[in-house]
């Protein structure tokens, strides 16, 4: 099998994974895509997506996540809004390359330098950041990149980062 690009979420408008059922045309072939969730768009995704190379897995629970993830090679997530989102940590921890919009939270902070970002909205951009994701897939130094980038967000790095914080503003106040 070719290149799997995963998309994890619900399937609402916000989220726009329509986006990327519209350009899966647009991939290298062999190119499959993998929709994980479910939700009000689901019958119309479902209806774009016929004769393309797209698997609804339908809603998996957080224990089912990583063996799924670990089944792709990019991640996906063309939200319209997002405050921060997870999946893309948990996607980067299975070992997937990032490609998120430009209204992501996490882009700068996690994906920045390690995946690809695109102006929400835009398909020819999200395609080729598709496209470059995937040949960043093959390359083990972005696969160390990755996994040294998700591993600062891990629960025992973020827990000491807020303890060092609380102490410093807590020394200022004394002051």
């Amino acid at each position: 099998m070719g290149p799997v690009v995963a998309f994890a979420g619900k399937f609402a408008d916000i989220k726009r994974a329509e986006d990327l059922v519209s350009v899966s045309r647009l991939l290298p072939a062999g190119t499959h895509i993998m929709m994980i969730g479910d939700g009000p768009n689901k019958a119309r995704l479902r209806r774009a997506a016929k004769g393309l190379p797209v698997t609804f897995t339908g809603f998996l629970n957080q224990s089912q996540m990583p063996s799924a993830l670990a089944c792709a090679d990019v991640i996906v997530l063309p939200s319209a809004v997002e405050a921060w989102g997870l999946i893309v940590n948990e996607a980067m921890a299975c070992g997937c390359v990032p490609v998120v919009s430009d209204a992501v939270g996490c882009a700068p902070d996690l994906v920045h330098g390690v995946g690809r970002e695109y102006a929400v909205g835009d398909l020819a951009g999200l395609a080729s950041a598709i496209g470059l994701a995937l040949q960043d897939s093959r390359s083990t130094v972005v696969r160390r990149k990755i996994a040294s980038k998700v591993a600062l967000f891990d629960t025992e790095p973020v827990a000491r980062s807020f303890e060092e914080a609380v102490i410093a503003v807590s020394r200022a106040r004394d002051r």
